[in-house]
């Protein structure tokens, strides 16, 4: 469940690139190779091996080319039968059941 929340996230058409930061680089890769299948750019770094700083030192500078990277990204128009639309009541908020999920 795990690695298939992870990877999904990534894969979201909305998400330009990502930038994938484990512990163990095993796992690490399996998040990055299932968002890769996507065709999306995604890097993943390991603190396993590594460090916390050396790690963040690199994932920064990758994060700042995926930044360029996105920015020069255009939207495209598709078809309202693309759009998925998904409501999950917040339970201990009324307006929730009362405006989000009827507009939906």
């Amino acid at each position: 469940l795990h690695f298939r929340t992870m990877i999904g996230t990534g894969s979201n058409p909305n998400v330009a690139a990502v930038v994938v930061i484990g512990i163990e680089p095993g796992w690490t890769k399996k998040i990055v190779d299932g968002i890769a299948a996507t065709g999306k750019p995604v890097t993943g770094f390991s603190i396993e091996q590594n460090g916390d700083l050396k790690t963040i030192m690199n994932a920064s500078r990758v994060a700042k080319e995926y930044v360029h990277f996105a920015s020069e990204l255009q939207r495209e128009e598709c078809s309202i039968s693309e759009l998925w639309i998904s409501t999950k009541c917040g339970e201990s908020d009324t307006t929730t059941g009362l405006g989000s999920c009827p507009t939906v």
